[in-house]
């Protein structure tokens, strides 16, 4: 085989695996727009949003939508009923034009609070999950029945059995009892506070009975006065802090007198 033949042969070879990787990089990147490969949207967080807006979330993010809890899917249907649940979830990435499955609530959209009154926090706590009721937090004040739910707050105001709860913002309040009698205090710590401080915080807490000392020290020793220095940090309280008093029993505080005291 001449030499000329054998170039052109090369020559056809070079060309053939030029024209293949032009095809494949022409591929790929057809591939990718058409994929839309490396771009991604966010499913946003459409719980307890309505219908109506939530669709219009959608269609501005490029997603489709569909309402999996209608009968048939019937599209005659509440716009202002509300989301409850995606599908994918809220923060998952997905491509556009993604189908995003969406649950409403097609039943009640009130919920009746039961009567947890005097029931245990934990028996409350059970029945209002079973309801679908959440807790936004637990405040304890001072009554006798130990963990016994006394009041329930719903927008910042007293709550009822058979209260009629909007589903889509059913948080509540419980004030529940911590076994204190109301004429039971617990004694808070105030020594290292400023004397006025320390009587503003008793008499905050109902304390009325307040009788204060003032020790001058000497080494190894100390003499006691009955002094009344409002400048000066509280370095002893009776009762000690923690302990549960009666409200009205004598508090005894003793400070620390900055300057020479006179008997």
């Amino acid at each position: 085989m001449k030499l000329k033949h054998i170039l052109i042969i090369i020559i056809n070879i070079l060309f053939s695996i030029f024209i293949l990787y032009k095809i494949t990089q022409i591929t790929s990147v057809w591939t990718d727009m058409y994929t839309k490969h490396g771009t991604y949207v966010v499913v946003p967080n459409l719980r307890y949003f309505n219908l109506s807006k939530s669709i219009s979330i959608l269609k501005k993010l490029g997603l489709r939508y569909y309402i999996e809890n209608l009968p048939d899917n019937n599209i005659v249907f509440n716009k202002n009923n509300k989301v409850i649940s995606v599908n994918p979830k809220s923060g998952t990435h997905v491509k556009e034009g993604r189908r995003i499955s969406i649950w409403i609530d097609n039943k009640s959209k009130n919920i009746i609070l039961p009567n947890i009154i005097y029931k245990n926090k934990y028996k409350a706590i059970k029945i209002l999950r079973k309801k679908n009721i959440h807790i936004n937090k637990i405040i304890y004040i001072n009554n006798l029945p130990k963990e016994k739910v006394l009041k329930v707050i719903f927008n910042k105001k007293f709550i009822y059995p058979g209260y009629i709860i909007p589903f889509y913002k059913n948080k509540i309040t419980l004030l529940v009892g911590n076994g204190l009698n109301k004429d039971k205090l617990v004694m808070p710590n105030i020594i290292g506070m400023s004397l006025n401080k320390a009587i503003s915080i008793l008499k905050n807490k109902s304390f009325s009975f307040i009788t204060y000392h003032c020790y001058y020290e000497i080494p190894n020793n100390y003499k006691l006065y009955t002094y009344d220095n409002k400048k000066n940090k509280v370095l002893r309280q009776n009762p000690s802090p923690g302990v549960i008093c009666n409200k009205k029993i004598n508090i005894e505080i003793w400070i620390k007198n900055s300057k020479k005291s006179i008997k």
